[in-house]
């Protein structure tokens, strides 16, 4: 029986050491951490929102909020009360509340705006609560920085360590940054929030000081109709009324919260759509509540969520504090280790090549 054997391409031990070598270097070359080009805006984008929270801070001590409370619980002064005061819409979990305080969040949400091709000049839609004042301060700071037009609609009241203090809700403290010119829009409606998107829940006297807070802050127009869906409806129309008017689309929708109007129902929420960048539904997915988040993905808008706070951190491999991954290009990251193998696959069969050459010339 004849056996055959296929002669491999030889490779000299000189060649080897050579492309070793241009093996090292192109292993530094692609671990090496490449700036992103829009590193400064992004820094931009976290001063402001720095600032932002500096003012929103003195404001509350001007009023007595920022006072820490008695207990062992820790307090930042950006936080609300830990109390269920006659504003307050659900209980609030204080970790996720901690965590959104990083201004670096500005950076972040600026980022995500720049990957969905967002630009100076475009509509990006805003629906947000009271319940995370850090994150609407880093959102606003994010579209500040970027030059977007974004349409905002507001739940007023917040949760358990929100903007939850009637003296200070969240419309008081966009207010106070538009009055300051950190920034330069003000919300074009706003709903009670709470149950129902109507606040259901909440007595006559949380009621009364829901439109004080509007009666104060210029009166922008009250979204209330007789049911959450109907509420939703009103809301999906001044979106798509406004980009009509203004004869540009909407580039991106960024939810703030866990607001029922926006997320649908618990369900919709935990199998739809994940924290941060959502750009398509699942396969076969279906809704339960035609929320905000749904109608604008289901018509080709990506959806930013902010919510599941400590979800975001961990997916973005940081606590937020460090300089990397926020200002790391991936993008090119991946170009250089492609671009990496191909030479050295390169290398690899030219040296082949030549050293099989350089045999059949020396067996003649």
């Amino acid at each position: 029986m004849k056996v055959l054997y296929r002669c491999p391409y030889k490779i000299n031990h000189q060649w080897l050491l050579m492309i070793t070598l241009l093996a090292i270097v192109i292993l530094v070359i692609v671990d090496r951490p490449q700036p992103i080009s829009y590193q400064q805006q992004m820094q931009q984008a976290t001063e402001l929102t720095r600032q932002g929270g500096e003012l929103i801070i003195q404001r509350k001590r001007e009023l007595g909020l920022a006072e820490p409370i008695e207990d062992a619980m820790p307090k930042h002064p950006l936080l609300g009360s830990w109390l269920t005061t006659p504003v307050t819409s659900v209980f609030g979990h204080l970790s996720a509340k901690e965590a959104s305080l990083n201004p670096r969040f500005g950076a972040l949400i600026y980022r995500w705006l720049k990957e969905l091709d967002v630009k100076k000049g475009d509509y990006v839609a805003v629906s947000a609560s009271g319940s995370f004042p850090a994150l609407n301060l880093a959102t606003y700071s994010a579209l500040k920085t970027i030059g977007a037009k974004p349409l905002i609609i507001l739940s007023l009241t917040a949760s358990q360590w929100g903007a939850n203090q009637p003296e200070l809700m969240w419309i008081d403290m966009g207010n106070l940054l538009l009055n300051q010119n950190l920034v330069t829009f003000r919300p074009m409606a706003v709903s009670y929030g709470a149950k129902e998107d109507k606040a259901e829940n909440l007595s006559p006297t949380g009621i009364a000081m829901l439109k004080a807070a509007i009666a104060r802050n210029g009166n922008p127009p009250l979204i209330y109709t007789d049911s959450l869906l109907g509420n939703i409806d009103e809301k999906w129309q001044r979106f798509t009324d406004a980009q009509q008017q203004g004869q540009q689309p909407i580039k991106a929708f960024i939810n703030i919260g866990g607001g029922k109007s926006s997320v649908g129902s618990i369900v919709d929420k935990k199998l739809l759509f994940k924290s941060g960048v959502n750009r398509t539904l699942p396969e076969g997915s279906k809704v339960e509540i035609p929320g905000l988040m749904w109608r604008f993905i289901s018509n080709g808008v990506p959806v930013i969520h902010l919510s599941g706070i400590n979800k975001i951190v961990a997916a973005n491999q940081q606590d937020l504090t460090a300089d990397t991954p926020m200002y790391v290009d991936t993008s090119s990251k991946h170009l250089s280790a492609l671009l990496g193998l191909m030479v050295l696959l390169s290398a690899l069969f030219g040296a082949a090549y030549v050293n099989r050459k350089r045999d059949k010339v020396v067996s003649l």
